[in-house]
Parts: C-alpha cells; structure tokens; sequence
C-alpha cells in the first residue's frame, strides 16, 4: 500500500486527480471496470499477475496501462522498461509514452508476454491459489517440488483459425 500512496501523493502534488481501487481475486470486470470511465491511464501497483489480472479490462476500456513493479519477478515491467521509481511511473504517465502490445485472450484470460502450459501453469496456478501474502521465488520451488511427485504430461491440441495444427 506504500507504493501505491506514494504515486498518489506526487500524482496529487503534480495536479493530476486519481483514485485508488484495491485489486481483488475475482474478474477485473467486476471490480474495476466501473471506476475506468473518465480515466486517461491505469497505473496497475503490484506484480505480474496483479498486471495480468486487470489486462483484459484494461484492454477493453482503450485505456493505456502503466505497471509500478511490486511483486516478485515484475517481468512485465522489466520487459517494456517500465522502472521502479514512482517519479519515472508520473513521468510516463505525463509524457504518454506508452507502448503499444499485443494481449491474447483465451476465455477473457489475458495474456502478456508469454503463456505457458503443462507442469509450469501447473505451479503457477498452485502457487496463485495458494498464496497468502507476497510472493517469493521459494514458493515456486515449494510448488515445483510437490508436482515433481505425481505430474504427468497434459494431452494437447493445438487449433488455430480452425486448422489443427497439434495434437498429442
């Protein structure tokens, strides 16, 4: 929350109005899409799958998202050169620097950067569903370790504009 009220406090002290919505675990669309009309930019404080989470809503809405790094990898941020300091985050925010990327969607889930499948979305998931707090990379070794006993290989199909292109 530190963070969070620091962009606030320099984004108040520069002019700008701006209002503070907390992240849920639940659809984006349910919970912030009602605060995105009138709003120029979307300054998202947390980590990637607090970046992720809010994408497609985002996306939807036409609003340039800018991602202050707080969690644990800040792959995202690190990606677009997006860096940690809240007076570079006002700064992108006052410039309009904002980069144009590609978001893919599978069942209104977004996608950025990368995706995976198989036994990585597996921890990913478990460490997701499983977190109580802030997130560390021993989460994930804890979470590779226990899938490490019992996983097997998903079967896969591979559709793309309705041509198979994999399946096993």
């Amino acid at each position: 929350r530190k963070r969070s009220d620091a962009l606030r406090a320099l984004l108040t002290q520069r002019g700008h109005d701006s209002t503070i919505v907390a992240s849920a675990r639940t659809d984006a669309r349910t919970w912030l899409s009602p605060h995105l009309q009138d709003v120029d930019v979307v300054a998202v404080v947390g980590g990637d799958g607090t970046v992720r989470s809010v994408a497609a809503a985002v996306a939807h809405a036409g609003i340039p998202l800018v991602h202050v790094p707080s969690g644990n990898e800040n792959l995202f941020a690190r990606a677009l050169g997006m860096g940690s300091d809240i007076a570079d985050t006002v700064r992108i925010i006052e410039t309009g620097e904002h980069k144009l990327i590609d978001i893919g969607l599978v069942e209104e889930e977004a996608m950025l950067l990368m995706t995976s499948i198989g036994w990585d979305a597996d921890i990913v998931a478990n460490v997701a569903t499983s977190r109580r707090d802030q997130v560390s990379n021993w989460d994930y070794v804890r979470a590779a370790m226990l899938r490490l006993q019992n996983w097997q290989p998903p079967l896969l199909t591979v559709t793309v504009d309705d041509e198979l292109i994999y399946s096993k």
